[in-house]
């Protein structure tokens, strides 16, 4: 893991609950950049309704 790969929150949040969290993945470019991260089976990589509902990390400021 680096800069050059995880460049924001964004980019952060998509790894934890879009490359970890899922066994099935979508296919783009930043799914890409991770294909031999396997998949983790933990609820630690799950988004939960409340979680859906507050702020996302994304929206913190630098």
């Amino acid at each position: 893991m680096d800069s050059d790969k995880i460049i924001d929150f964004q980019n952060l949040r998509d790894l934890f609950f879009e490359v970890l969290g899922k066994k099935e993945r979508d296919d783009n470019d930043f799914i890409k950049k991770f294909e031999k991260i396997p998949y983790l089976n933990s609820s630690l990589f799950e988004r939960y309704d409340i979680e859906k509902q507050e702020l996302n990390i994304n929206a913190m400021k630098k």
